[in-house]
């Protein structure tokens, strides 16, 4: 089935109707991972919430309630408490073992064990292969804008050394239209500031430093805040929801609204249309 990155299309929902831009077809590793027959496809697809957490730059607030998944039924997910995205520093602190962004960054020569045994801090990784770890990294190293700026980070820190105060900010803000794009680069999502700044940010920016010890809980109007817990949905860093986006409605001089609300932009995305990337 072939894909167009570029090709938008207006959708009639429950909700509305809405324009933006169709996700992208995935890269082909992750294609073959889901869709390929064999026992890789189906080992995949029944880990692949492990396989996405080891690859997530930020936490899931609330308690995960695992002990109602004790019999023959379906898997149930069930989360205590309210949900939301935590993130940390760029780099471990002393005797902290590295866990979510920190593993782009700290000791990458060993990522794949390291990846491993940050997921079998919470979960057992006896089932995890090895071979399909590498290939998400690989996977997200080609393709990932968000991997590509925390890489960047990683080079910039070894240069400057462990004494210099570092800084990645994490935009909230984008000049393109929501409507037609929706695709950043790495130079679009992030910045890294040596030192003391006072340059005024946008209240949802995310700023990260090297090390205070410290979790801040992202915005969830920041456009990155389903690419940063969900890289495996998500493998180009595609931006979530955001204020602003224009609703595209040809008669829209005669609405007061002029925006796409977070129910109609979800409602989008969760619609099955061909032309479209299938992960979702």
């Amino acid at each position: 089935m072939a894909i167009r990155p570029t090709c938008v299309i207006i959708a009639k929902l429950i909700c509305g109707k809405v324009k933006l831009p169709l996700l992208r077809a995935p890269p082909t590793s992750l294609l073959k991972l889901l869709y390929n027959k064999g026992e890789m496809r189906n080992h995949f697809r029944e880990f692949i919430r492990a396989y996405n957490m080891m690859f997530s730059f930020t936490s899931l607030g609330g308690k995960v309630n695992n002990s109602i998944n004790n019999g023959a039924g379906p898997y149930l997910f069930q989360l205590c408490g309210e949900n939301y995205h935590l993130i940390g520093d760029m780099l471990p602190g002393p005797d902290k073992n590295p866990a979510f962004l920190q593993l782009y960054i700290h000791d990458t020569a060993n990522e794949i064990s390291n990846r491993m045994a940050a997921y079998g801090r919470t979960g057992s990784t006896e089932k995890i292969k090895r071979q399909i770890v590498e290939i998400l990294k690989n996977m997200l190293d080609a393709n990932n804008c968000y991997v590509g700026a925390f890489r960047s980070a990683r080079e910039r820190l070894e240069v400057s050394g462990a004494g210099r105060r570092m800084r990645l900010v994490l935009a909230s803000g984008r000049s393109t239209d929501g409507r037609t794009y929706n695709l950043p680069t790495e130079n679009d999502v992030a910045a890294l500031i040596p030192g003391d700044f006072e340059k005024s940010m946008e209240n949802r920016d995310i700023i990260l430093e090297s090390s205070t010890g410290k979790l801040q809980r992202i915005s969830e109007l920041h456009p990155a805040y389903l690419p940063l817990q969900y890289p495996l949905l998500f493998p180009f860093g595609e931006d979530g929801f955001r204020l602003g986006i224009d609703i595209g409605f040809l008669d829209k001089k005669r609405r007061k609204r002029k925006t796409i609300t977070m129910r109609e932009f979800f409602a989008f995305r969760i619609q099955e249309r061909f032309g479209e990337s299938p992960i979702i």
